[in-house]
């Protein structure tokens, strides 16, 4: 006869007949139709399915007893007990008891349809059926414990598997959003975790395994020693958060500008254990402040050989900013405050007059464009010509809260013109 063999690690554990196994689906079709025990169900659901199944088990009993001898009425009474111990627990189960030994004892018991119990034999065998009903029930009862218990774990293990997937979901949108990669030191046994994005992040296979080798030797030649210096002083000093930009080298060359930014932890004898952070890509950014320094080189490039000089004023406030080059352009002392006040003070005493005026025009009309010409008396007091371009910013009332433009020295220029005009 054919065999069928069950390993486990190699070792036969179990030999399966044909026949066994012919009669096995037959036996769990049987057992799946055994309800589980209901742990959900509320008290009131439980002891009315316990009376319910207890009654309709001794009634069921009492008519196949009919016109036949019945020498063990009780003997099927266990399976109410048992049923009810196994779904309510032992109050349910203890129910049981006390509907079948009551309705059994009024219907099986002589004399029938009568509680009355006139012999003492009768008395100890529904002691002992009691008993044997009790012990079901605490049976019951454990196994519902350990089945609650179970339960709850599972639904801990659920929760905590849920509640993980939803931090994960929320880890690679927020590495999504902030284009940046998340990475874990457990600094003791030498362990790293790197998350997916931190691996896209530095052109890493997805399967390539985080070390903190490779760590420092992603990081830039020329920032590598003031990287490893700063963890070392963080380690030092105890500190708790790390903040850091730096370059980096990707696994296909490229190099990177990323913002470090993360948190270490300590032992109780003030070692550091772990470190837990998010490298953000800033290359964008960075080329971006690249870009607006060199434009501002050459700015300064230009005004300094154009002689021109910005500022900005808002006379609401009473401030005004001023480049550099204005100084210049006025030649006024680097030391005077640069206002309104200082610039009027120093203009023409003849063309004084008509600059307020101006000034007032431009506060209170409806140009946004303005250009004219003044001369200004120097700190060195020297006579210039100066030539200012700009635009009144307004609010959404129309009024004039800032004013900007640039002022260009034009004394060569005028200078030309009156040797054109006295040339015969």
């Amino acid at each position: 006869m054919l065999e069928q063999r069950v390993y486990s690690r190699g070792k036969v554990v179990k030999s399966l007949s044909p026949a066994s196994l012919k009669y096995r689906p037959r036996m769990s079709r049987i057992i799946g139709v055994v309800p589980k025990p209901d742990l959900s169900a509320n008290a009131f659901r439980r002891y009315l399915v316990a009376v319910v199944v207890s009654v309709g088990c001794v009634v069921f009993r009492w008519y196949l007893a009919q016109g036949r001898a019945d020498t063990f009425p009780f003997a099927a009474m266990f399976l109410p007990i048992a049923f009810s111990a196994y779904y309510g627990g032992f109050g349910p189960g203890l129910t049981s008891v006390l509907v079948t030994l009551t309705t059994g004892n009024y219907l099986f018991v002589p004399p029938a349809f009568s509680l009355q119990i006139p012999y003492s034999s009768t008395v100890l065998s529904l002691l002992l059926f009691s008993i044997t009903g009790l012990v079901i029930c605490v049976l019951g009862e454990a196994n519902r414990r350990t089945l609650v218990q179970g339960s709850n774990e599972a639904d801990i293990r659920r929760a905590a598997q849920e509640k993980l997937q939803a931090n994960e979901q929320r880890l690679r949108i927020t590495e999504s959003l902030l284009s940046g990669g998340v990475w874990d030191w457990d600094i003791v046994p030498n362990k790293v975790y790197w998350s997916d994005a931190y691996h896209r992040m530095y052109d890493y296979p997805l399967d390539e395994e985080p070390t903190y080798e490779k760590w420092v030797a992603s990081v830039h030649v020329d920032d590598r020693d003031r990287v490893l210096h700063h963890v070392n002083e963080l380690f030092r000093q105890r500190l708790h958060n790390w903040s850091f930009e730096f370059r980096v080298y990707t696994a296909t060359g490229r190099v990177r500008w990323v913002a470090s930014n993360g948190q270490i932890f300590y032992d109780d004898q003030g070692k550091p254990v772990r470190m837990v952070g998010i490298n953000v890509d800033i290359t964008s950014r960075k080329a971006a402040e690249q870009e607006i320094r060199n434009n501002e080189a050459r700015m300064r490039l230009l005004l300094q050989y154009a002689r021109v000089g910005g500022w900005e004023w808002n006379p609401n406030e009473h401030n005004s900013v001023w480049s550099d080059q204005m100084y210049d352009v006025l030649g006024l002392d680097r030391s005077l405050p640069s206002n309104f006040e200082t610039w009027l003070a120093h203009v023409h005493p003849e063309d004084r007059e008509y600059i307020r005026h101006l000034v007032h025009q431009l506060l209170n009309g409806s140009e946004d464009q303005f250009q004219y010409e003044y001369r200004i008396i120097g700190s060195d007091g020297v006579e210039r010509y100066i030539h200012d371009r700009g635009m009144v910013v307004r609010d959404g009332d129309g009024n004039a809260p800032r004013l900007v433009g640039v002022s260009f020295d034009i004394t060569n220029r005028r200078q030309d013109m009156a040797i054109e005009t006295i040339r015969p």
